[in-house]
């Protein structure tokens, strides 16, 4: 079935679920669970265990041809899920419980522009005039979203704000 934008639809709503569920999951980490004295590796390692335990019950069900399981590919899936997914999520309690979820979000903005220069660097795919300006785009949306525009400013103001009366000419 087509989708909206011309893809699957089956194929967007997942990704749309997969967005809200990401937002969802930050406040509600953040709220109900960072908080408390729990090693990040431990958080890291409950999350993507559970995620693993319901991947594994649903495959059967969901799996649309036999899953083939050998030595390589549970190799390359252990990989994967320590050296990717596992430092990652690693890294993103501590951030989260840096900056919160306002914050740590914006850090997925730069997935694209990393994508884009990956893509030009090892796919040698075209670069034109609109990567750079969506890239400025982004970044600038990172900077409002996390305030760092607005303390700036105010740094600004500060440094830059009426000199005193000896300093002023004529006086």
């Amino acid at each position: 079935m087509a989708g909206l934008l011309g893809g699957e639809l089956a194929g967007q709503l997942a990704c749309l679920g997969a967005v809200v569920c990401y937002g969802f999951s930050l406040g509600y980490t953040k709220k109900f669970l960072s908080s408390r004295p729990i090693a990040p590796t431990t958080f890291a390692f409950l999350n993507i265990g559970i995620a693993g335990l319901i991947m594994a019950l649903l495959t059967p069900v969901v799996a649309w041809q036999p899953v083939d399981l050998d030595t390589t590919i549970v190799l390359s899936l252990l990989a994967l899920g320590v050296l990717g997914t596992g430092l990652a999520y690693i890294w993103q309690v501590n951030v989260l419980r840096a900056w919160g979820p306002t914050g740590m979000s914006t850090v997925t903005y730069v997935t694209p522009v990393v994508g884009v220069v990956l893509g030009v660097l090892l796919l040698q795919e075209r670069f034109g005039w609109h990567e750079p300006v969506g890239a400025l785009l982004v970044l600038a949306g990172i900077l409002l979203a996390q305030g760092r525009v607005d303390a700036l400013l105010a740094r600004r103001a500060v440094a830059g704000g009426p000199a005193s009366p000896a300093a002023q000419p004529g006086r």
